[in-house]
């Protein structure tokens, strides 16, 4: 779809990812910029007084893995019918220029949905692994 049509309140990198995470705990945001070569992570946790923000460069080849998996995601065919738990959602943006791919999950990650989008829920465990 159209970068303009993804209808977000994130700020999206030019080429790159987005997970924007919400659950009971508060909400993430994992943003990985290819052009920049870096992975930005905020954090707003209940009961914290700021949100915690931490930006720091990957190396190419991580990047480009990440960027893999996640166009991975944009192509797959759905496989079933995804999860769905009430107290989490995840949304995943995969932007390359002036195109994009938005997909919304409750929550998309494989340990809560083994069937569905297996590509997204690998990009999105990808994202949490790199972000630690």
């Amino acid at each position: 779809m159209p970068r303009a049509d993804l209808g977000t309140g994130e700020k999206l990198p030019r080429h790159g990812i987005v997970l924007h995470t919400f659950g009971m705990a508060g909400e993430s945001t994992i943003t990985i910029d290819a052009d920049a070569g870096t992975l930005r992570t905020w954090a707003s946790l209940m009961g914290k007084p700021r949100p915690r923000v931490r930006t720091r460069k990957l190396p190419a080849a991580a990047i480009a893995r990440l960027v893999a998996l996640a166009t991975a995601a944009w192509i797959e065919e759905p496989t079933g019918p995804m999860a769905v738990a009430t107290d989490i959602r995840e949304d995943l943006y995969v932007v390359d220029g002036d195109d994009g791919f938005f997909l919304q999950g409750h929550p998309i990650d494989a340990f809560h949905a083994p069937t569905g989008r297996p590509a997204a829920a690998r990009a999105v465990e990808a994202l949490y692994r790199a972000a630690r």
